[in-house]
């Protein structure tokens, strides 16, 4: 295979590219006309465009022209889909020949932008512009594992950067072919780790798994280690040391108590949030609670509801949660007294049944530290 570069053949390239945006198909010979646009004399003679899609795992499917009548006879061609003609470029510049199919690629990841499902043609294009010129090497070869103590290597530079590594054997035949891509960079090794700070379970040298412990980092240690917010002068209640939250309170308030019910939730391992959402607990019978202290830091919260036990017993406020930031624990602060239920009260955490005086302390003495 030849490669050549030469400025009149772009027009072509441009014209094939748009006409398989528009028409979303390509027939064998408009594929190889592609190739040669690109500079690529392609020997289909001895590797036929079947052949070649199939090493990329593309299958060729028919395309048919649109009858003029309905009922009417229509004619049928071999023909590449757009999401595997795209990918199989992408799979041709991994192999250092000069293609760009940035347009294409373009073309086909906004036409799927609202898809929650990709094939797999359309994920290679959806990773193109962050993969790009950074693939691991690609090795391809006969059958059978070459043996390299009498072959022949030879290294070159394509003109777009990559380096082909060649294995020949004693009859200089190639056996293996290895390509490297200009960017590639030996990734990390991952390791599975756990945040000593948030207890978030991630992998160390994942980028995507990385930034997912950076994002969580951030709103678990807002909870953990809260620090201190000028706006809960405004919502405290005086001399209390607490904001009340009802269904009716600011969305920001709803979203400190839906944070804090999680670190519950993982601490105790319970299988759901016992918070509305991140936006707001829209029961009209639910009470909760954020605890101050002096310096305006939210150091935990607890939530109430009203429960009618269709019973003898009477209806009555239930405390279905707390959770106190671990750095608060143990020190002997009275809180749920303090919170005006009175005698209405019926508390109740898993198997612990709780009775005045109800405090900090008390109610903390079932849990394990964080």
């Amino acid at each position: 295979m030849v490669t050549r570069s030469h400025g009149g053949r772009r027009s072509a390239a441009d014209r094939l590219e748009q006409q398989l945006i528009a028409d979303r198909f390509l027939t064998e010979p408009q594929m190889e006309d592609l190739l040669f646009a690109y500079g690529i004399n392609w020997p289909s003679y001895a590797l036929p465009m079947e052949r070649l899609a199939e090493c990329f795992g593309v299958q060729l499917t028919r395309s048919y022209s649109r009858p003029t009548v309905r009922g009417g006879a229509s004619l049928g061609f071999r023909s590449v889909a757009r999401p595997d003609a795209v990918h199989m470029l992408i799979e041709l510049k991994r192999l250092g020949l000069p293609i760009e199919p940035r347009s294409l690629v373009t073309a086909l990841v906004d036409h799927v932008a609202d898809a929650r499902t990709l094939s797999a043609s359309e994920l290679s294009a959806y990773w193109y512009r962050s993969q790009r010129d950074k693939w691991p090497p690609r090795t391809i070869g006969s059958e059978g594992r070459t043996n390299r103590s009498n072959a022949i290597r030879e290294t070159h530079r394509t003109a777009t950067g990559y380096t082909v590594e060649f294995w020949r054997d004693a009859d200089r035949i190639p056996r293996e072919m290895t390509v490297r891509a200009p960017r590639y960079r030996r990734p990390r090794r991952q390791i599975d780790a756990t945040c000593p700070e948030c207890a978030f379970e991630y992998t160390q040298g994942d980028p995507d798994s990385s930034a997912a412990h950076r994002r969580e980092h951030r709103v678990r240690m807002s909870v953990l280690a809260p620090r201190a917010n000028r706006r809960i002068q405004a919502v405290c209640e005086p001399d209390t040391g607490r904001v009340r939250v009802t269904a009716r309170s600011p969305v920001w308030l709803h979203r400190e108590m839906y944070e804090r019910a999680r670190a519950f939730k993982r601490e105790f391992r319970y299988d759901f949030v016992k918070w509305g959402s991140g936006r707001r607990d829209d029961d009209p019978m639910v009470q909760g609670f954020l605890f101050v202290t002096p310096d305006d830091r939210f150091t935990g919260a607890c939530a109430f509801r009203w429960r009618d036990f269709s019973t003898d017993a009477p209806a009555r406020w239930g405390l279905q949660w707390i959770w106190i930031s671990p750095a608060f624990r143990r020190q002997e602060l009275s809180i749920v007294t303090g919170l005006g239920f009175g005698p209405s009260l019926a508390i109740s955490w898993s198997r612990h049944r709780l009775r005045p005086p109800w405090t900090l302390f008390s109610v903390l003495m079932g849990m394990r530290d964080y």
